[in-house]
């Protein structure tokens, strides 16, 4: 066989192994991306203005997200300082509210 077969029978697989690992790679990433758009509807969509549930959806999913669970010392404070930030929040939220006119002083 001439040393040129050989070179680009080389090739030729070294090429595949390249695209192969590729593909493989580019379908991992595509499944992380479906699975954190299956976590996060508001990434679907397709509108250049979000929708009211897409709002809500992601406005519930970051405070479940910056919820944790009240332990000691150090955590107590992150815990408190979470707290303190979703009432802020909250109060942010029911002052856009009321200027919107959606219902601002929600019964509670």
């Amino acid at each position: 066989m001439p040393i040129w077969k050989r070179w680009l029978k080389y090739g030729r697989t070294y090429l595949d192994t390249a695209l192969r690992r590729g593909n493989e790679e580019l379908d991992v990433r595509e499944a992380e991306l479906e699975a954190r758009a299956a976590e996060r509807p508001w990434m679907k969509s397709s509108g250049d203005v979000p929708t009211v549930d897409e709002v809500r959806a992601r406005i519930e999913n970051d405070a479940a997200a910056s919820a944790a669970p009240a332990g000691d010392g150090e955590e107590a404070g992150l815990a408190f300082d979470r707290a303190e930030e979703q009432r802020r929040a909250d109060e942010r939220l029911e002052r856009i509210r009321r200027e919107l006119g959606l219902g601002g002083d929600r019964e509670q």
